[in-house]
């Protein structure tokens, strides 16, 4: 009876098609669960990867805005940097131009000084001139009057020192100083020119010395000095010391 009912069943093709359809269908559905299951599992991974995509994006956004805001205040420090050195730099100009103004002013004021120094200079050597041959005309005045001696008087220089008055004859050599101070420096630079001209002209080691100290202004031991050494101090109006032969 079974083998009958499953034999009919085989030629029955209704009945197989329904069989098959049903399969198919079962094996259909399967696949759409499947399939179902898989795309499920693809879009949740590709939200993950949205995901993952969005918070990366979001981290470029953050840093570019980090990073752009970081530029602002480096390019505000580098602007208020700028503007301190200009501000320095605008500070320095103005300090040389016064340093240069002052060091203007400086040179102006040594050029003055060095032409009235200059001046001075020339007006010196113009009055010591005067003065040397004051002297000379005094003392071959003196002696003259006083000795009838005539010595013909000049400035003499001999081993880099210069001779304010210097004469001689056969029997006297005449040597003097000339100062508009006299003091007891005076006497002693004297001396060293004594000495020098010894040495140069040993001839006048045989004659007598007639040693003289012109001064207008002299000082108390400068006068007691020549005193004692017998040379002849004078301004021309005073004798401070007398004026002998030797």
């Amino acid at each position: 009876m079974t083998e009958e009912i499953v034999k009919s069943l085989i030629n029955n093709d209704e009945f197989i098609n329904k069989v098959a359809n049903e399969i198919a269908d079962k094996i259909v559905i399967k696949e759409i669960k499947e399939m179902k299951a898989i795309l499920a599992d693809i879009n949740k991974k590709m939200q993950d990867f949205s995901d993952e995509h969005k918070l990366i994006w979001e981290k470029f956004d953050e840093n570019d805005r980090k990073f752009y805001k970081l530029l602002e205040e480096m390019k505000e420090e580098f602007k208020k940097r700028d503007e301190k050195l200009d501000s320095t730099i605008k500070e320095m100009k103005e300090e040389f131009k016064k340093r240069d103004e002052k060091f203007d002013a400086m040179l102006k004021s040594i050029r003055k000084l060095e032409k009235q120094n200059d001046q001075t200079l020339r007006t010196i050597a113009n009055m010591t001139t005067s003065l040397e041959q004051e002297a000379m005309e005094h003392v071959m005045y003196m002696l003259k009057n006083k000795f009838n001696m005539e010595v013909d008087l000049y400035r003499l220089e001999i081993k880099n020192i210069e001779i304010d008055i210097y004469g001689e004859n056969k029997d006297y050599v005449v040597i003097g100083e000339v100062k508009t101070r006299g003091g007891i420096s005076t006497l002693k630079q004297f001396e060293k020119h004594l000495k020098i001209i010894k040495q140069a002209k040993p001839e006048i080691n045989n004659k007598k010395l007639i040693l003289i100290i012109y001064a207008p202004v002299v000082t108390k031991e400068l006068v007691d000095s020549c005193r004692e050494k017998g040379i002849y101090l004078t301004n021309g109006y005073r004798d401070f010391t007398e004026l002998k032969l030797p």
